[in-house]
């Protein structure tokens, strides 16, 4: 099972199954982040399938596993 940057376990891709591939993403722009904002999102490396944005790493990983 992988894991987020900050430990929080990943559950696999609903799509291809791959327990290993799911990675968090930072999608945060330099003129998102002047405005103070932040985005991010997990991505599957292996079928590239992505999780929904969230303003949080935290809140990128509960959202990727709760549909997992």
């Amino acid at each position: 099972m992988a894991s987020d940057p900050y430990g929080d376990p990943l559950k696999g891709c609903p799509f291809c199954r791959d327990d290993e591939s799911p990675y968090l993403v930072d999608c945060t722009d330099d003129e998102l982040s002047a405005m103070g904002g932040s985005e991010y999102v997990i991505v599957c490396s292996n079928c590239n399938a992505r999780g929904p944005v969230a303003e949080t790493a935290k809140g990128a990983t509960q959202q990727w596993n709760d549909r997992a």
